[in-house]
């Protein structure tokens, strides 16, 4: 690979850092506008609760949230979730 094609490959990947970016920004601007306008905040209170495994009348486990902080493409933070479920199933509950 000569010189040239190795600073075009680097511009070439800071191009497309900086395209991913603003794309991202842009499109999270306008989730978070529909969200405010679609969304209450009892459903996204249960929404995550649910992703986090805290709802009734599913298999108990444990969910961990990480935050990931990639240097590469998306190149933007976002939540990893890992489930570690129960070996025993839940029971549903009757009341009497």
């Amino acid at each position: 690979m000569t010189l040239q094609q190795l600073c075009c490959s680097f511009d070439l990947s800071l191009s497309h850092k900086r395209v991913s970016l603003r794309l991202h920004k842009k499109f999270d601007k306008w989730v978070n506008d529909w969200r405010k306008d679609h969304v209450t905040n009892d459903q996204e209170l249960a929404c995550m609760q649910w992703m986090t495994g805290k709802t009734e009348g599913i298999r108990p486990s444990k969910t961990t949230i990480e935050k990931i902080f990639p240097d590469c493409a998306p190149y933007y933070c976002y939540n990893k979730y890992k489930v570690e479920f129960s070996d025993h199933p839940q029971r549903p509950s009757h009341a009497d």
